[in-house]
């Protein structure tokens, strides 16, 4: 009877050591779904509401980037940022230094909105979120 005891013990062993790598192999499976599961929680549930806002300047003298808070028109935070002069047309303003760099015969400062030439007014529009407002010193033959 001892034979048949220990038979059936060994064979409940085998069977307990298969149960238990099934077991062990769910509890990682799971742990790896969770695991990505959060993964995508958290790339999905960032709003697009929290877009950078940037201020770019380039010139002769070289480029600025300023991360800047939306809210306020292109001028506005043009003359908060670097010493600015302006010079008033029929039908726009226009910048015409920005920190001692002048336009002038050959160059002028352009105003760009989200990469292409604006066609709103830079005391006009109203910075959203995610915009990326650009002042270029461009040569007037191009």
């Amino acid at each position: 009877m001892k034979k048949k005891g220990r038979k059936l013990s060994f064979e409940f062993d085998k069977f307990r050591i298969k149960e238990f790598r099934t077991l062990f192999f769910l509890i990682i499976l799971i742990t790896v779904l969770t695991f990505i599961g959060y993964i995508f929680k958290d790339v999905n549930s960032n709003p697009m509401e929290t877009e950078e806002t940037f201020f770019i300047v380039r010139s002769v003298s070289g480029t600025t980037i300023k991360l800047i808070e939306p809210g306020k028109t292109p001028l506005e935070t043009l003359m908060g940022i670097h010493v600015t002069q302006t010079e008033e047309w029929p039908n726009e303003l226009l910048v015409k230094c920005i920190d001692n760099v002048c336009g002038g015969e050959h160059y002028n400062w352009r105003y760009y909105l989200n990469g292409e030439r604006a066609s709103v007014g830079i005391e006009e529009y109203i910075i959203q979120s995610g915009d990326d407002i650009e002042f270029r010193l461009i040569g007037t033959g191009t």
